[in-house]
């Protein structure tokens, strides 16, 4: 799969049915085409999704049914799941099942007849996808601008965990934490400006 770069220098834009990659501060979004590099300021971009993430995350086989995958999130109280596939020993990122989705699915015949079918069918496929080594303000300009609760941490396919809202703001309070041990006068505060308002549309 091509990186976003490419895209922004050919202006080829990918489907939208793809799984869309967005890393570091160059980056493309189906909701928010970036047409140029986002400059970030550089003072806690130590901190990237692989740190703020969660590894042990619930997830369901792509071979795996409605009873399970219904049963799954509602035993473990999350609110979706990835759905992967073995692979080499790795978990492959296919897609996200929801509650949502789980409902739907209680309204579909084909599954009464056929409950063994695979829910992996059901679910929504190629997700917006964050790179292990997205960094902070990034992140938060991804969550920020497009109101993402969480998005799925994937290297070269392989799902590595989840990034959520909280772990953002848990990964702004050490920043901040760490200002306050400086005197005032060193101590940095991120820009608005670097994060929320970095849109740039193609149009």
């Amino acid at each position: 799969m091509r990186h976003a770069k490419d895209y922004i220098a050919s202006k080829q834009f990918p489907n939208p049915d793809q799984c869309i990659w967005l890393r570091s501060a160059l980056f493309y979004t189906q909701l928010c085409p970036i047409e140029r590099c986002v400059s970030m300021t550089s003072y806690y971009h130590q901190q990237t999704a692989a740190d703020l993430m969660t590894r042990e995350c619930v997830t369901i086989r792509e071979d795996e049914n409605l009873e399970t995958a219904a049963s799954r999130i509602l035993g473990q109280g999350v609110s979706n799941v990835p759905v992967i596939r073995e692979e080499s020993g790795k978990r492959i990122l296919l897609g996200f099942l929801s509650e949502k989705d789980l409902l739907e699915c209680f309204f579909d015949s084909t599954l009464y007849q056929s409950p063994d079918v695979p829910i992996a069918r059901k679910a929504r496929m190629n997700p917006v996808c964050v790179r292990a080594d997205t960094d902070l303000p990034t992140l938060s300009c991804i969550f920020l601008q497009h109101k993402f609760r969480h998005m799925p941490v994937v290297e070269d396919g392989e799902f590595l965990g989840m990034v959520s809202r909280r772990d953002i703001l848990r990964g702004f309070l050490k920043h901040y934490q760490e200002q306050l041990k400086k005197e005032p006068a060193e101590r940095k505060t991120p820009e608005m400006d670097d994060t929320y308002n970095s849109r740039f549309i193609v149009g």
